[in-house]
């Protein structure tokens, strides 16, 4: 009897350790995922996204976030803000792309509330080695263009490329890049005239 019960104790260890192990993998995670949420706050803070901005959006006094529901047709945007001064009234969008050839890429795109154009874009984040800036830090400005192209000449079927009836050549070794960005801003434009905004 003394026997069966060393034996059964015996095949209860492994089990043991195997749990141990498991809690001590999930703690850091946890702490990882911690500091993660921070600095998404932190990309997504009004201050980060105006820091060098054109005048039509560049007082925060002026800016308000505007709430949205989240629904599978606009996941792609993390927020919405609202520039509104009485002379100038744009909306800019948090928005990212899963499609970048290493992954994610997270921008700000700032639209015009009269013209529902693009004013300006900001990219936020990303893991890219070509098509879009390898320097992404507090000098990181605002475009009026991209790709040679003026934001505000275009309209909502140019941004994509010219393969596919848009206005922009494809970037030889980047292709996949530019057309994950074209075609997420296209999605936020499609998204602000959908809703009346």
């Amino acid at each position: 009897m003394k026997k069966n019960l060393k034996k059964e104790n015996f095949y209860k260890i492994p089990l043991i350790v195997f749990i141990f192990f498991i809690l001590i993998k999930i703690k850091p995670m946890n702490n990882g995922s911690d500091q993660y949420v921070k600095n998404i706050d932190n990309i997504y803070s009004i201050e980060t996204i105006i820091e060098g901005a054109p005048s039509q959006f560049n007082k925060k006094i002026y800016i308000k976030e505007k709430q949205f529901t989240k629904t599978l047709e606009n996941k792609f945007i993390e927020k919405i803000y609202i520039f509104d001064d009485e002379i100038n009234k744009s909306f800019i969008y948090i928005a990212k792309t899963n499609q970048g050839y290493n992954g994610k890429i997270v921008y700000s795109v700032a639209i015009d509330a009269l013209s529902s154009k693009v004013i300006a874009l900001k990219v936020l984040e990303h893991n890219e080695s070509r098509g879009l800036d390898k320097k992404l830090d507090h000098q990181n400005k605002w475009q009026t263009k991209k790709y040679n192209k003026n934001f505000k000449d275009l309209n909502l079927t140019d941004w994509a490329l010219t393969k596919k009836g848009g206005a922009f050549d494809g970037l030889t070794g980047a292709t996949i890049t530019q057309e994950a960005l074209l075609k997420s801003i296209s999605k936020v434009l499609k998204f602000h005239r959908k809703e009346n905004l």
